[in-house]
């Protein structure tokens, strides 16, 4: 529960701050620690809520849609901690220091709440909440016309990284142009620049915003599974965690993420592309890697990576969906077909862990 709520503070101060440093230092924590609680935020919502590489920091439409939700909650949760400090400060005789953090027009004087504890507290916050000012109504002119243009704006590049996600999928980033990256979006060319420098940094940007949410839901699985395994994990559990984790989301995710594991494969082997696998996914690698060293202990680690690499070229040529398979087995195999793939792939590969382990 606590830790749900600290990713809902992430969230919502990185966004209305418009930066995960600002935010880290409101809440007196790290941007890393910020980023990681938006990411498990994002990997349970199974959906990007912030687009983290555009050049500013904008919630993607379901993110702004959460934030409309609780933003009210949070609010009135902090003014509840904010009332019950003043009640223990009341208490412990500590009652004008708490007065003193309180938020500005909802002061509640300690000697007030000293008189009788809650009751007095509340008659204290009711007092305060109904002399604070009414806001103008420019000002709630003003907030409506900024909260259309922060939903345009998402949708705007909402649909930029969808359309150049589509197209960096089927062509790689050298066989498609900006021009043609917004005919798909349905956008102007001049307002590509208003978020990215260049197509580089779209690139970077539509590889990022999927990225974070398998990582973190893979991680998430492989640490569950360590847990519940103790000192006794085995290879095909922790494929099965590993593959059957990511298989999900492209079954789940809908068309965006199957576009997005054709990017993937497509990207793999270029140097663009390899360079954000590593910055990326090799933690999460590491993390199989040890696991399954765990499992074969008298298997060499240089095998093990042996092991690791025909998994992934494996799993990178079944989310290209290259359609051989279709072809060669005469319709009885399908390439889309993303379920039988995670029905099959983990035993098979365990299988060929297990050589490893009788040589």
């Amino acid at each position: 529960m606590l830790d749900s709520l600290d990713e809902l503070r992430s969230f919502e101060r990185s966004v209305t701050l418009g930066s995960l440093s600002a935010a880290a230092r409101e809440l007196g924590t790290t941007a890393a620690v910020v980023n990681s609680r938006i990411a498990s935020l994002e990997s349970r919502a199974g959906t990007p809520l912030i687009n983290r590489t555009a050049r500013k920091l904008i919630p993607t439409k379901k993110g702004l849609a959460l934030l409309r939700q609780i933003e009210g909650q949070l609010k009135a949760l902090a003014e509840a901690e904010t009332q019950i400090a003043h009640v223990m400060g009341a208490w412990t005789g500590r009652g004008r220091k708490a007065a003193n953090t309180t938020e500005p027009g909802l002061a509640v004087p300690a000697q007030t709440l000293a008189k009788d504890g809650t009751r007095s507290m509340m008659r204290a916050t009711a007092k305060a909440r109904k002399s604070t000012k009414a806001e103008p109504r420019r000002q709630r002119g003003r907030t409506k016309r900024a909260g259309a243009k922060a939903e345009q704006s998402a949708e705007t590049l909402e649909r930029l990284l969808d359309g150049a996600e589509y197209l960096f999928a089927k062509c790689g980033l050298h066989g498609v142009t900006l021009r043609e990256i917004c005919r798909e979006a349905g956008i102007d060319t001049s307002l590509i620049y208003y978020y990215f420098d260049d197509k580089l940094a779209l690139f970077k940007a539509v590889f990022a915003r999927r990225a974070d949410i398998t990582i973190a839901r893979r991680m998430k699985a492989l640490d569950e599974y360590e847990r519940q395994a103790g000192e006794m994990p085995t290879v095909d559990g922790a494929l099965h965690v590993f593959l059957d984790t990511i298989f999900d989301l492209y079954i789940e995710g809908g068309e965006g993420w199957r576009n997005y594991a054709t990017f993937c494969a497509q990207i793999v082997n270029t140097p663009e592309g390899a360079e954000l696998f590593d910055e990326y996914f090799d933690p999460l690698v590491l993390r199989l890697i040890n696991l399954l060293q765990k499992a074969l202990p008298h298997v060499p680690r240089t095998q093990i990576f042996w092991g690791y690499d025909f998994v992934t070229g494996s799993l990178m040529h079944a989310l290209a969906r290259s359609r051989r398979i279709d072809r060669l087995s005469g319709g009885l195999c399908k390439s889309e077909d993303f379920a039988a793939v995670k029905a099959h792939m983990a035993d098979f590969m365990a299988s060929g862990f297990a050589a490893f382990e009788k040589k």
